[in-house]
């Protein structure tokens, strides 16, 4: 009868059939029935004779149960895959055209910004230009003008400089000439150029030259622009009167370089993106931005570069704060 039904239902399946004495559970018929559904339909008559067929119990066991319901089952699992494989391709459909979104709005920025940076100087040098050439003018007016043709092509060549380095980093083609140098020295010379524009602001620029022992092994030039690109931000976005600190201390294998300002900060939800290449927090229009969001990926790239790295920490409207640890070698 169980051959004949399971034949009739086409399962095709290796099964063990046992019958049991129901007293004391002892086996007194077995056999093992091979997955073959003629040979069960041929053989559904033959007899069965249990010793006590009147009280026992009767068991039937399939071993590849599991592998035969996965194989009911391939098909969804089939599905079910193709259905996860499509998913993901939507979700990384959705994140890469995300992405490119947030690719086209940093370059348009970047070309706004870049626009602005630029237009703003030579507009300054061709005013002063035709202020010498069509005007006479008193000695002391003639020297200023010449300050402003004089400052604004230093700004210019600043920006190309900037943009250079980092087309330079991105060709993988930074190569550091690691000197002795004396942080102190350095930061003196960068005070100096700062200093003037804080001082003419009003401004406030402490420094605490703290570290024993101000010499590293380190690329002056990468990282003279990289503390300056620090100091350059910190003056630039300070209010009206900027309140500038500079300190340095030693630690037990190199040295840190920390500036603060008290300005107008930044806030938390861009906080995550300000080493992040062609960001620039916004203010607003976005020619009120100043600079091409260059300066602080430059800055941790040397940084990383020399084995050192960079922290940050800002509060808006309370100013930031950027230290930089660089080792002795």
């Amino acid at each position: 009868m169980l051959k004949k039904e399971l034949g009739m239902r086409s399962l095709k399946a290796d099964y063990a059939l046992g019958i049991y004495n129901a007293t004391d559970d002892t086996l007194v018929y077995g056999a093992y029935i091979p997955a073959t559904i003629q040979w069960q339909i041929d053989h559904a008559n033959d007899p069965i004779h249990p010793a006590n067929a009147e009280k026992s119990n009767f068991a039937i066991y399939f071993p590849n149960k599991f592998s035969i319901i996965a194989g009911e089952l391939k098909i969804w699992i089939f599905s079910s895959v193709v259905l996860l494989l499509m998913l993901a391709f939507f979700i990384y459909s959705i994140l890469t055209l995300l992405r490119e979104r947030r690719l086209a709005e940093i370059k348009e920025d970047f070309i706004n910004n870049l626009t602005h940076e630029f237009k703003t100087p030579i507009a300054n040098i061709e005013l002063a230009s035709e202020a010498l050439k069509k005007h006479r003018v008193a000695p002391g007016k003639q020297n200023q003008y010449f300050h402003i043709i004089h400052s604004e092509n230093q700004r210019l060549n600043a920006q190309v400089d900037r943009v250079l380095q980092m087309g330079t980093i991105d060709k993988n083609e930074l190569h550091l000439d690691l000197k002795i140098i004396n942080i102190h020295e350095l930061i003196h010379k960068l005070v100096e150029n700062v200093g003037m524009r804080i001082h003419e602001k009003t401004g406030i620029l402490n420094v605490e030259l703290n570290a024993i022992n101000p010499e590293i092994l380190a690329d002056e030039f990468h990282l003279t622009n990289s503390v300056y690109n620090v100091l350059d931000n910190a003056e630039k976005y300070s209010r009206e009167h900027p309140e500038i600190s500079v300190t340095t201390r030693n630690e037990k294998e190199g040295l840190w370089i920390s500036i603060k300002d008290a300005g107008i900060g930044i806030k938390e939800d861009f906080q995550h993106y300000v080493f992040d290449k062609f960001f620039s927090v916004p203010s607003g229009d976005v020619h009120n931005v100043k600079g091409f969001g260059l300066g602080l990926n430059y800055v941790k790239t040397i940084i990383e570069a020399h084995r050192g790295k960079i922290l940050f920490q800002s509060k808006l409207n309370h100013g930031s704060q950027f230290d930089i640890s660089l080792p002795f070698r």
